[in-house]
């Protein structure tokens, strides 16, 4: 996942959240990432994932974004610590914090059943030496 972290705009200081690609942002209300600030298109432009070349920028032939304070293109490939402006909206983009998922169950559980096994062979072992 990555995030937005906006920086002017109405919505400053607020991080956003994008989970699913593409993306589109925009001003109308059917787009995921939503700004009513100046300057934005209703439908402005999407990130795309490309899986070998990473996050990519597509910019509405149309509307206009700057990269880095340099105009976008139609496509620009964003990466970490990038700065996007979207008509009078800034942000920077970031890859979002990996969540740390707690396995403790399954391994306690995992370490109960090799003692068991453990116990069933040694109780086994001993049966066959009587």
């Amino acid at each position: 996942m990555v995030q937005l972290q906006v920086l002017t705009g109405r919505r400053a200081g607020e991080r956003i959240g994008i989970r699913r690609f593409p993306c589109e942002v925009g001003r109308s209300a059917p787009v995921p990432v939503r700004f009513e600030d100046g300057g934005v298109w209703e439908r402005h432009g999407r990130f795309r994932l490309d899986p070998e070349q990473g996050v990519f920028f597509e910019v509405e032939p149309q509307a206009g974004a700057l990269l880095n304070g340099e105009p976008a293109g139609e496509a620009a490939r964003i990466r970490p610590g990038d700065i996007l402006e979207l008509g009078s909206v800034k942000m920077i983009f970031w890859l979002s914090e990996a969540r740390q998922v707690s396995h403790r169950a399954r391994e306690m559980a995992t370490w109960i059943c090799l003692g068991i096994l453990c116990l069933g062979q040694v109780a086994l072992a001993y049966r066959l030496l009587q």
